[in-house]
């Protein structure tokens, strides 16, 4: 049986598995931080409910009461913001001497993701355990997501060299957004309003 819970209503204990889970959604970005792999486990966990960011509202998928996969959707309207805060609450986790060519290694990753409609409600983490593929995991979550999107069309992001990503984007809705701009690293995709 799967349970879909607010990771602010998880232990520290949880917590620190949630990172983990974050962290295989998004390895590129957080793996620019110059620190130790606790270091960034814990920043990221830290910055789970933090106001303001992608994190602010993490919704864990619980299989037997461990966190099997997890969820971040925030109104694209807010995501440069989310973006800035983010950056500023991880950077705060690298030494002084580092944080410059941390923060270029951060401002050129970003340069290699399309822009998406503020209109719409964006999909900013979404991934499931490895031993827990094939269970039903991420449909839970993406129904989840989608719930909270209601009216508004949804926004995401993905590689574009995962196919298997997109496969399962394309099943729940969505298509390659029209952005006038050729797809670089991550490429857009838009799910209008049923």
């Amino acid at each position: 049986m799967i349970a879909i819970v607010d990771a602010g209503d998880t232990s520290t204990t949880l917590r620190m598995e949630i990172a983990r889970l974050i962290h295989a959604s998004l390895p590129e970005y957080y793996d620019l931080l110059p620190v130790t792999a606790e270091m960034r486990l814990a920043a990221i966990a830290d910055m789970v409910g933090t106001r303001g960011t992608e994190l602010e509202r993490v919704r864990v998928a619980m299989v037997e009461g461990r966190p099997m996969g997890v969820l971040a959707g925030i109104p694209a309207a807010g995501l440069r913001r989310a973006h800035i805060l983010a950056t500023l609450a991880l950077l705060r986790q690298v030494a002084a001497d580092h944080r410059a060519r941390c923060q270029t290694d951060i401002t050129d990753f970003a340069t290699q993701i399309e822009l998406v409609g503020t209109a719409s409600y964006y999909l900013a983490r979404i991934a499931v355990a490895p031993a827990a593929r094939g269970m039903g995991i991420a449909d839970c979550l993406m129904a989840e997501f989608l719930t909270e999107a209601g009216t508004r069309p949804a926004s995401l992001h993905v590689k574009t060299d995962n196919e298997r990503a997109i496969r399962f984007y394309r099943r729940h809705g969505f298509a390659d957004a029209e952005t006038g701009v050729s797809p670089r690293r991550y490429r857009a995709m838009i799910r209008p309003v049923d």
